[in-house]
């Protein structure tokens, strides 16, 4: 999870991004972009296997949804600039992220960040199908325990595939045993993972992080064994 401040650019950015996705997928499209905002102009970058979708009514209909959005980026959020490019043929399911322990329970992904000074953009995996959000929250569902088991600050999962597993953690136990013990528990399934997120809406993650989440209600605590 990542907490963003209510009602700032990133937040709205964030917002439009998953809107978009959400649009594109109620076509049957697939796609992975990212919304930035300088001037007064969104970009929408990235990529689909949707053209004909219309990106400047989902801008409209956020707007008139959230009016206090004008405050942010003017008023006339029109003729935007779109780049949007086939949808890469060789795109698969990759796990290389680090989390932070958080003592409100959910494990924080990447928690510092900053905005640059003439550009927003919007974060991931805001505006990324399933197979891009599986395995950022798989990596969630795994050090959510993980960080609890060893006691560790933080920890950074990079699965390769093939059992091919390489972690980075603050623990007493021995590297090779964290990862023997957590190649045996958890099965790396990322797609059978993402139909638990199939039908969560995930503009939740914005506006109510600490909210209940389908790929958190499984606990592996007690399956924890190592030497």
């Amino acid at each position: 999870m990542r907490i963003y401040e209510s009602g700032t650019t990133t937040y709205w950015l964030n917002y439009f991004a998953e809107s978009i996705k959400d649009g594109i997928e109620s076509k049957g499209g697939r796609c992975k972009i990212q919304v930035s905002f300088t001037g007064n102009i969104l970009f929408v970058r990235g990529y689909s296997n949707i053209n004909d979708f219309n990106v400047d009514d989902v801008f409209q209909l956020v707007v008139d949804e959230n009016p206090e959005i004008n405050n942010i980026f003017g008023r006339g959020l029109r003729n935007n600039i779109i780049y949007l490019s086939d949808f890469p043929s060789d795109v698969g399911y990759k796990l290389c992220y680090t989390y932070y322990n958080n003592p409100n329970g959910r494990p924080i992904f990447n928690p510092h960040h900053q905005e640059l000074p003439l550009v927003s953009v919007s974060e991931f995996p805001f505006g990324c199908s399933l197979e891009f959000k599986s395995p950022i929250y798989y990596g969630e569902y795994i050090s959510r325990d993980l960080l609890k088991f060893t006691k560790s600050d933080l920890v950074h999962i990079d699965y390769k595939g093939e059992e091919e597993l390489s972690l980075q953690i603050t623990s007493i136990y021995p590297k090779k045993n964290v990862e023997s013990c957590v190649l045996d528990i958890y099965d790396f399934d990322f797609k059978k993972f993402g139909e638990q997120l199939k039908s969560f809406d995930f503009k939740q993650e914005i506006l109510e992080p600490y909210g209940n989440r389908p790929w958190l209600k499984n606990f592996k605590l007690n399956e924890y064994i190592i030497f």
